[in-house]
C-alpha cells in the first residue's frame, strides 16, 4: 500500500522533483540511518525510504541514496536539498554527476541548503559562545523542568511539582514551557529563558521546598549533586 501511494504521488506530478536527504548516526558502531525523500512542484514532501547503512563517506552515501530512488524518476530530478556539512555537499555533487551519467545529459542541477539546519547551526554557535555559568544554568533548567521521557532527566526532574503549582494558582500560560535540547534542534535557550522569567516565582517556591526537603533528610549527602543544581538555579 505504501509503495502504491508513493508511485501514484510521483505519477501525479509531471514536473521535476528535488531530492531531499539527511543522515543520522545510530548507537551501533559504524552504522547510520539515511532518510531519502522528494519535494514536488507543489512543495509537497514525500518520504521515499529510511535506510540503515554502513559507511558515512560521500561516495558510500551517494551510492546508498541512489539505490533508494525509482529508476523512472531519475530524469526528473532537477536538484537536491540538504544541510551544509562537508560530507553532504560532497554527496550532492556526486549524486548530480551520477544523474548526468545515467541520463546522458549535461544539466546543471541546483543545490539548496536547508534553512532549518542553518538556523540550528547559528543557534549552536550562539550557545557555544556563552559563559560557562550560563551554559550550566540552562542545562540545570532542562534537567529540572524539561518534560522528556528519558531516564537521565527523569531522575532529578521536578516538572510535576512546578506544573502542580502553576495549575493550583492558575498561572500556567499556553505555549510557555520548558523544552529539552534532546529532540529540539533550535530555540531551546530562548524558550527556557522565557519560561524562567514567566514562572520565576513558582520556580523559586518549588525549588526552595525541594531544598528544605533534601536538607531535612539524614542522608542529604547522597543528594549533594541535586542540591547544588537546585541552589544554582534559585540563585539566579
Amino acid at each position: 500500500l505504501d509503495n502504491t501511494h508513493t508511485e501514484r504521488w510521483m505519477a501525479d506530478d509531471e514536473e521535476s522533483f528535488v531530492l531531499s536527504s539527511d543522515g543520522s548516526t545510530t548507537q551501533k558502531k559504524g552504522q547510520s540511518i539515511i532518510a531519502v525523500g522528494l519535494v514536488n512542484s507543489r512543495m509537497e514532501f514525500m518520504s521515499i525510504k529510511n535506510k540503515l547503512v554502513v559507511g558515512k563517506d560521500a561516495e558510500s552515501t551517494a551510492t546508498n541514496i541512489m539505490s533508494t530512488l525509482p529508476s523512472n524518476i531519475l530524469s526528473r530530478i532537477s536538484g537536491s536539498i540538504g544541510d551544509s556539512a562537508h560530507v553532504q555537499l560532497a554527496t550532492t555533487e556526486l549524486i548530480h554527476k551520477m544523474l548526468q551519467e545515467i541520463n546522458e545529459d549535461n544539466i546543471t542541477r541546483s543545490s539548496f541548503i536547508c534553512g532549518l539546519h542553518t538556523k540550528a547551526s547559528c543557534a549552536r554557535k550562539h550557545d557555544e559562545q556563552m559563559a560557562d555559568e550560563y551554559k550550566q544554568l540552562y542545562r540545570d533548567l532542562q534537567i529540572l523542568f524539561a518534560n522528556r521521557n528519558n531516564s537521565g532527566y527523569r531522575q532529578e526532574s521536578i516538572t510535576q511539582q512546578i506544573n502542580d503549582e502553576l495549575i493550583q494558582f492558575n498561572r500556567k500560560v499556553p505555549g510557555i514551557k520548558f523544552i529539552s535540547s534532546l529532540g529540539s534542534r533550535t530555540g531551546t535557550i530562548g524558550q527556557n529563558g522565557l519560561s524562567c522569567l514567566v514562572y520565576q516565582e513558582e520556580i523559586k517556591s518549588v525549588i526552595n521546598d525541594c531544598i528544605s526537603e533534601i536538607k531535612a533528610k539524614k542522608n542529604a549527602n547522597r543528594s549533594e549533586s541535586r542540591l547544588n543544581r537546585l541552589e544554582r538555579v534559585v540563585a539566579f
